[in-house]
């Protein structure tokens, strides 16, 4: 059982390493912090999430957070629960800043 234990906390590290080493300094100041903040709480099923979302270009996960262009729809937004909380997130620190 250990096996797993260590595994999901490597998994964890190298997901974080991914989204706080992007291309570009907005989406490793933005992805990168967000996902420091929640990545131990989540499970496999969210860190699945996660590597999809790592996948996408920065620029289109730049425009979804600057609400420029929607992600897509169909079938499912890359990511969707992860997506959601982190535009939220990017949101509520805009708030704050206000």
């Amino acid at each position: 059982m250990p096996s797993v234990a260590v595994s999901i906390d490597i998994r964890r590290r190298q997901l974080l390493y991914r989204a706080e080493n992007r291309g570009t300094r907005e989406m490793c100041i933005l992805l990168g912090g967000f996902v420091r903040t929640h990545i131990n709480q989540w499970q496999d099923e969210q860190l699945d999430e996660l590597e999809k979302l790592l996948e996408c270009a920065d620029t289109d996960l730049y425009h979804w957070l600057a609400k420029t262009k929607s992600p897509p729809a169909t079938p499912a937004p890359p990511a969707g629960d992860i997506l959601k909380a982190l535009i939220d997130a990017v949101e509520q620190r805009c708030d704050d800043r206000s």
